[in-house]
């Protein structure tokens, strides 16, 4: 084997001695020790660099560039599906068995069931068992002790269903008054008669995606479902959503009325009316909503068009259903949100 050109050259002139060889073999042995030193760190390098990355290992970033250590996130915050957990179905059938016992908590307590996580088959059960406190808490001529939404009232000579609704405080209109006593006429009444008024403002809640109305009577966290309604909404769907008001001086019986596209004209009483017998205007309350005009809540003479997507734009309603809603809702004190 040839050696290394540095001691070729010593060979070569002639430096045979012994201390020349020996410096000689010194050097090689420094330079074998070195190369293989220089060859086994070089073969570390050379895997680490080819092996692919571990899991979760960052790639190895581009050659020319600098590397970035991004801060190391807070752990992200269990989704709101995650944390949701089902009201236990036999915690709703105790509070539905309890208000048959007693429809004023009853009532009450169903109406806060709504609020929380259940499943659909227990909603339709809540939905139910109001439907059926109301039959004897609400829809009755009886004011039941501390039914914080109902009182009754002694007719007094001169009374008239306005007159009583208006010393009473009542922001619904005479006529529910009427309805829940059973009274033929606003004129069906008597001196010393016992009268059942209703106590509170009543609100709506429109759910799109239902087609559902919710009325309701109190405000805030202690208001109190009074019943639910089917409606149609409009197509395409046009029915704008946000916070609303019955508008100043929109509510109207046998309104009078112009098709927006085609201009054909219906005279009030007309029993071809497309918007029915009752109409009450929608005023935004909302930044988005205050411009709209034209939209509010109506009868109809469609009446499949009731749990579907096919006016032009305004909530439709069944007519006797709207009769009711028209008596409760009034102006300024209602509102009525709709959401899809």
């Amino acid at each position: 084997m040839a050696l290394p050109s540095q001691f070729s050259r010593a060979s070569r002139s002639g430096a045979n001695s012994s201390s020349s060889f020996a410096l000689g073999d010194r050097t090689f042995r420094w330079v074998a020790i070195t190369s293989v030193m220089v060859a086994v760190v070089g073969g570390v390098l050379l895997v680490r660099w080819w092996a692919p990355p571990g899991p979760g290992a960052a790639p190895p970033a581009a050659l020319g560039t600098s590397v970035v250590r991004e801060p190391i996130a807070a752990p992200a915050a269990p989704s709101r599906a995650r944390q949701t957990v089902d009201t236990p179905s036999e915690d709703v059938t105790a509070v539905i068995d309890n208000s048959r016992k007693s429809p004023v908590l009853g009532r009450a307590q169903l109406t806060a069931l709504l609020s929380k996580p259940l499943v659909a088959q227990d909603v339709e059960r809540v939905l139910a068992a109001i439907r059926d406190v109301n039959a004897v808490l609400f829809f009755s001529t009886t004011a039941f002790p501390g039914d914080q939404f109902a009182r009754t009232y002694i007719v007094k000579s001169g009374d008239s269903l306005a007159k009583i609704a208006k010393s009473n405080g009542m922001s619904a209109d005479w006529r529910l008054v009427q309805r829940l006593n059973g009274l033929k006429s606003e004129r069906a009444i008597s001196v010393g008669q016992r009268l059942k008024l209703p106590i509170g403002c009543f609100h709506a809640e429109i759910d799109k995606s239902s087609y559902t109305m919710f009325l309701f009577v109190g405000d805030g966290e202690s208001r109190e479902l009074v019943a639910t309604f089917p409606v149609g909404v409009g197509e395409l769907d046009s029915t704008p959503v946000g916070a609303f008001i019955v508008r100043p001086g929109s509510k109207l019986i046998d309104p009078e009325w112009k098709h927006p596209r085609t201009g054909e004209y219906y005279a009030a009483n007309d029993p071809d009316n497309p918007i029915g017998e009752r109409w009450i205007g929608l005023l935004g309350t909302q930044p988005h909503n205050t411009k709209m005009t034209g939209y509010g809540i109506h009868g109809t003479t469609d009446l499949d068009s009731i749990g579907k997507q096919k006016s032009l734009g305004c909530v439709r309603m069944r007519g006797a259903d709207l009769e009711l809603v028209f008596e409760a809702l009034t102006e300024p004190g209602s509102t009525i949100v709709i959401h899809d």
